[in-house]
């Protein structure tokens, strides 16, 4: 076998590589959308199922901030009275963790379109012209997530209904692709 050179090659550009599945034999097709391009909404559970892995998301970063929170003060949980307990350590780090997850909320929503349950199952936020959130809408979104989870997560009760307050007051929707 002779080694080609470079003159022997020439690529034919004008043929796909990969055949166009969107047109039959001998019929063109009048649209390019296929099966899995266009969005649909969501139904309940994959939202519901997304909300409790972002609470086990919530509550991992709970626990790590009690940790560190814990060992940079120096505190013994067993000597601090309930009151003290409450008031000076876990209020003020339950306000940083709402702080924390409207950051996880707005940036994943803002630069993503999904959080990280989104990414398992398929889910992204969209607003009304089909194209993901601007950041004012990621963040308005990501405020009104945080207050409906700041009352133990009673803010969500409308979700079982299918009716979002995050989704609804932002001007966003969720979708499957």
């Amino acid at each position: 076998i002779e080694p080609s050179t470079e003159s022997d090659f020439q690529p034919e550009f004008g043929k796909p590589i990969f055949p166009d599945f969107t047109q039959s034999e001998g019929e063109a097709s009048t649209t390019s959308e296929s099966a899995v391009s266009a969005p649909e909404v969501v139904s309940r559970s994959p939202k519901i199922i997304g909300g409790m892995i972002d609470f086990g998301l919530y509550l991992v970063f709970y626990l790590i901030l009690v940790g560190a929170g814990r060992w940079a003060l120096g505190l013994d949980f067993a000597q601090l009275g309930f009151k003290e307990l409450l008031l000076e350590f876990f209020l003020p780090l339950y306000g940083f963790l709402l702080l924390l997850v409207w950051f996880y909320q707005f940036f994943f929503i803002s630069v993503l379109g999904q959080s990280i349950s989104g990414m398992l199952l398929g889910v992204e936020v969209l607003d009304k012209s089909g194209s993901r959130p601007s950041p004012l809408r990621a963040g308005l979104r990501a405020l009104v997530y945080v207050l409906c989870l700041a009352p133990a997560g009673l803010g969500f009760i409308p979700e079982l209904a299918g009716k979002s307050l995050p989704d609804l007051l932002a001007g966003t929707r969720t979708v499957r692709w």
